[in-house]
């Protein structure tokens, strides 16, 4: 087997691109000590301790929207929190940035992990590290990082999706044996991930459903799988069924100006979405891209293959995840468009380059198993120069919005 890196400098790489990613990192965490509540963290606050979390969850869910998760945490972080200590919502809202960051680093790690096996605290972390780098580089960190309400509905949303994504590849694809406690803990992820945002719900539930459905007609499956499939998706389904039916829906739509809608509408949304998906892939696949793609793969040869091999070299399974990612990402343009007449605000935006990452992290170790090592040699030169030219571009431009 070919090495990638000399036995002798194989440490020394390693150990300095986790510090050159910290560093890349670290202008971040000093942001979020420094960031404030906006005007609806305020009024989320204020409602929330006046009514306290079960009655803002009831309130929210009969007069604006259905994210039943969301407005629950919300409910918790300023009911607890001001239990704890008067104005916490001034004196620690650091800890809403910094949470949502280390969410992301968590479900990273954990990604890395449940799909490879890899035991390697160093290699996971150094995945880890540029996953977060490029999410936060890539992505409008104002409305899903540094913001209280935007942060839950869309920046965790993103983390969990990873998580879950990662343990339905697990559940459905690697384990031979049945492991019912992955698989409940992902059932109630599912149902908690559809009631954090409208986005994340249509893009979750087209995800599931379409590995579901792909799955059960192109795969030979047993009867539990069959079974975990459908339940996967009966789950995305009715919880998507809780969200949509809130009464608060209507009532909020009814505030947005220029939220009518004619019969071309549906067809109008479908042909804007493929635009935008044109669009945001010409902006992600950038020298910052190349970078994380040719980093994924090398990080892929330190991994053990043993427990990825069955789903990577099946190449029938490899494209009903791509297909799914696919459509996921497709349907997270189109519920926004449907919904508002145009792509912004950008924070939704977030949610279709996770699925983006999802699509190069998956591609990336497909490529690793399925062609010859020699002809991805050249890869090491070009994640040397994407690296710095890459970050190097991307970063002011992140840290400026």
């Amino acid at each position: 087997m070919i090495k990638i890196f000399k036995i002798k400098s194989k440490k020394f790489y390693i150990n300095f691109s986790i510090f050159f990613l910290c560093i890349t990192i670290l202008p971040y965490l000093i942001l979020a000590l420094f960031t404030v509540p906006t005007g609806d963290d305020y009024a989320f606050a204020s409602a929330a301790l006046e009514q306290g979390i079960l009655g803002f969850v009831k309130d929210r869910y009969l007069t604006w929207n259905g994210r039943y998760t969301a407005d629950f945490l919300m409910a918790c972080y300023n009911v607890i929190g001001h239990q704890i200590t008067d104005y916490f919502l001034i004196k620690s809202f650091a800890l809403v940035p910094l949470s949502l960051i280390t969410s992301s680093a968590i479900s990273n790690y954990f990604f890395i992990k449940l799909l490879t096996g890899c035991k390697n605290f160093k290699i996971n972390l150094f995945y880890t590290l540029t996953v977060l780098v490029s999410i936060l580089i890539s992505t409008d960190i104002t409305s899903t990082i540094f913001w209280l309400a935007g942060g839950i509905a869309y920046g965790l949303a993103n983390s969990l999706l990873i998580l879950s994504f990662a343990l339905i590849i697990d559940t459905l694809y690697l384990e031979e044996e049945q492991n019912l406690y992955l698989f409940a803990f992902n059932s109630f992820l599912i149902i908690f991930i559809n009631g954090l945002s409208e986005t994340i719900m249509v893009t979750y539930t087209s995800l599931i459903v379409s590995i579901s459905m792909l799955n059960i007609f192109f795969n030979r499956l047993s009867q539990n799988f069959i079974l975990k499939n459908l339940t996967y998706s009966i789950l995305a389904l009715t919880s998507s069924i809780i969200v949509i039916c809130s009464p608060g829906n209507y009532s909020r739509i009814e505030k947005i100006e220029n939220t009518a809608r004619n019969s071309s509408s549906l067809t109008f949304s479908a042909i804007q979405s493929f635009w935008s998906t044109r669009y945001h892939l010409f902006d992600w696949i950038n020298p910052l891209w190349i970078c994380f793609f040719s980093l994924v793969i090398l990080i892929s040869f330190q991994v053990p293959k043993e427990k990825i091999l069955p789903f990577i070299q099946s190449k029938k399974n490899f494209l009903i995840v791509i297909i799914s990612l696919i459509i996921a990402m497709y349907m997270s343009f189109f519920v926004t468009w449907y919904s508002l007449g145009n792509d912004s605000p950008p924070r939704t935006a977030s949610i279709s380059y996770t699925i983006f990452l999802l699509i190069t992290i998956v591609s990336a170790f497909y490529c690793r198993f399925n062609f010859n090592l020699d002809d991805l040699i050249p890869f090491q030169n070009i994640s040397k120069i994407s690296f710095i030219t890459g970050v190097g571009t991307r970063i002011p431009e992140s840290l400026t919005r």
